[in-house]
């Protein structure tokens, strides 16, 4: 394994320091785990699959679109708009069609770590990349994703570029993990949209008392960064929208977790999910013509009876992406015409 070092004394001094480091601040990273040229190589996939040559036209691999007309919206990444592609987006799972990226998804010694910090072999849920930073307001990935068996989740975030800071860096808050779920109505730690107010309130709180302090992440090309289920991490704003901040990051549980689920094996013997991956939201997409007229300026300041709570309610594919209402408002939703509060 390229991190650990060439004899079993180095190996076992940095495998303790990993776990120890993963345990008491709730991440580990693994500098330089990648070459520059493999990275590299994901990249040039990247740009294969959004060249507007549509090369895959069969493709199942779906995009999240993250800004403008279409932002919320999920489609096969062969029918997204070319304006869908000029800002922030998602393409899921690639693993599931391209061997550079199941490669990283799987790589052995990636693979023995996280075996380490999931005390179980891990299973891939999903892979996701991102070529802009998400912008995501601060969250914690149980609330979408909460695994079957609490602990048996790791994220693994792989850096394919130096990231600059106005690029919209990753923050998280070190030893955030520790702060106890929040517990929403239905006894569990899956979100509910109505009831997020309240959840963020309660962090607040438990940040301010236990003196924690955000951090932001500037990776280096080839870097894994490593968090814990429970960890607070979000996307700082994009100060630059000319500067991407491109990146794979990909989901595990514990094999431990998996309660009668289907399983599939890679080719270098990675366990995934045998689910499917290439769903849309089942709406078509109009290919816009964007004119300057046809947007309305972003406004600089909310409306005076803007609720975020109403917000969502009404807009529950800006629920559904995680994404902070008021900012919302103020970047897309001003300029889509989205209503304030439900019919």
């Amino acid at each position: 394994m390229r991190f650990l070092g060439k004899t079993k004394k180095h190996a076992d001094d940095v495998w303790r320091d990993l776990s120890e480091r993963f345990e008491r601040d709730g991440f580990a990273i693994l500098n330089g785990f990648f070459s520059p040229e493999f990275c590299d190589r994901i990249l040039q996939e990247v740009d294969l699959y959004t060249s507007p040559r549509k090369p895959f036209p069969t493709s199942r691999i779906t995009l999240d679109i993250l800004h403008g007309a279409h932002s919320g919206r999920r489609v096969y990444l062969r029918d997204a708009p070319p304006e869908a592609l000029e800002g922030p987006y998602k393409i899921n799972h690639l693993f599931t069609e391209s061997d550079v990226v199941a490669d990283a998804v799987f790589d052995k010694g990636l693979r023995s770590a996280l075996d380490r910090l999931l005390g179980a072999e891990p299973v891939t849920i999903n892979s996701l990349n991102f070529r802009h930073g998400s912008q995501q307001p601060a969250h914690i990935d149980t609330w979408y994703m909460p695994p079957p068996k609490t602990g048996s989740l790791v994220v693994a975030s792989l850096s394919l570029e130096d990231v600059h800071p106005d690029a919209g860096p990753l923050f998280y808050y070190p030893g955030s993990h520790r702060i106890p779920p929040y517990v929403f109505s239905h006894g569990g730690i899956h979100a509910v949209d109505a009831e997020m107010p309240e959840c963020r309130a309660y962090l607040d709180r438990e940040i301010a008392s236990r003196n924690l302090k955000k951090e932001l992440l500037f990776g280096k090309k080839g870097d894994i960064f490593l968090w814990h289920a429970q960890l607070l991490h979000g996307g700082s704003p994009i100060n630059d929208l000319a500067r991407t901040r491109s990146s794979l990051v990909v989901h595990y549980w514990g094999l431990d977790a998996i309660q009668g689920a289907a399983l599939a094996t890679s080719a270098s013997g990675g366990k995934f999910l045998d689910r499917n991956y290439w769903e849309t939201d089942g709406r078509p997409i109009e290919q816009t013509q964007r004119t300057a007229s046809s947007v309305l300026a972003a406004p600089k300041t909310l409306p005076p009876d803007f609720d975020a709570r109403q917000y969502l309610l009404a807009n529950p594919d800006v629920a559904k992406a995680g994404v902070d209402a008021a900012e919302h408002y103020l970047r897309f939703g001003h300029g889509e015409g989205r209503k304030l509060r439900p019919a």
